[in-house]
């Protein structure tokens, strides 16, 4: 008998940490929670105070509301992103500068009892892995720190419309061999830099290496401070179990903000009570040194 999920069409990304198996597992859990930070800054360009999140370590899937602008939350996530990760490298931890890969995708997904399903969650997956993106990766320092990839249905709907920050140019067309098919997709290698939000506030990125606001994501830095807790020590200094995890948000979108009307994830008035303090997480053994584009 096979159940029939509650699939609705819904905006994914995932991104990974470039080389993050070759460092050692006491810098694992510095990556982790800058991780968290850059990834909240983009959901701040975005205007998005909600995501269901599945980690694995070295990077974080996630899956939007559904019913989201995607012309505007695209291209905003993309800028978010870049610029979450130069103001993190302008001060790196002991993981070092960060470089990331990330990749988009829309399509029908579903809660499963470990994780989601769908072929959109399979896809996003599949292409933030892809040999072709980390070599694009390798190839683009100094000048580039993200890798973006989205599908060909994403790359015709949206970039290929030269949205407001999408650039058709600024993409090229790659060939891949997925699951034994040939797919189509596109890739972006925006500058390495500051990326000023053009149509919201400046965020202080003291603010966002602090507390983590999006629902979701406390979630997940919670999860991440447990597992730092919990894991053995050796001569004094805290190794982190390189495992990987996997763990959905357990909210149903019922508060998540109107798409075509959304506020700045700032200007919330009631107490949040997933609110979790970057302070909380890192422990005293942890840090011993211490024309636009998309």
């Amino acid at each position: 008998m096979v159940l029939q999920g509650n699939f609705v069409r819904r905006l994914l990304m995932a991104v990974d940490i470039e080389k993050y198996s070759r460092r050692t597992a006491a810098t694992h859990y510095d990556a982790q929670v800058r991780l968290l930070r850059i990834v909240q800054c983009a959901c701040r360009y975005a205007r998005i105070r909600q995501v269901e999140p599945q980690e694995s370590g070295d990077g974080l899937m996630l899956v939007f509301p559904p019913g989201l602008n995607e012309a505007r939350v695209v291209p905003a996530l993309i800028r978010g992103f870049r610029h979450g990760l130069s103001e993190n490298n302008r001060d790196p931890g002991e993981f070092g500068p960060i470089r990331a890969r990330m990749a988009i995708v829309e399509g029908a997904t579903a809660r499963s009892p470990n994780g989601f399903a769908g072929p959109a969650s399979i896809l996003v997956n599949d292409l933030v892995g892809v040999p072709v993106l980390k070599r694009k990766l390798a190839d683009a320092r100094p000048d580039s720190d993200l890798a973006v990839i989205v599908p060909h249905a994403l790359y015709a709907d949206l970039v290929s419309q030269n949205y407001p920050g999408l650039t058709r140019e600024h993409f090229s067309r790659v060939a891949l061999t997925l699951r034994e098919e040939p797919v189509v997709a596109w890739v972006c290698l925006p500058p390495a830099g500051p990326a000023p939000d053009p149509y919201g506030p400046e965020i202080r990125w003291d603010g966002v290496a602090t507390v983590l606001t999006v629902s979701g994501l406390a979630t997940v830095a919670a999860e991440l401070a447990h597992r730092y807790r919990a894991a053995s020590t050796a001569g004094g200094r805290a190794v982190v179990a390189d495992g990987h995890h996997t763990r959905r948000g357990d909210h149903d979108g019922s508060d998540r903000l109107d798409p075509d009307h959304p506020s700045h994830p700032d200007d919330v008035d009631e107490p949040r009570h997933d609110v979790v303090h970057h302070d909380d997480l890192h422990q005293d053994d942890l840090h011993q040194d211490d024309h636009p584009h998309p």
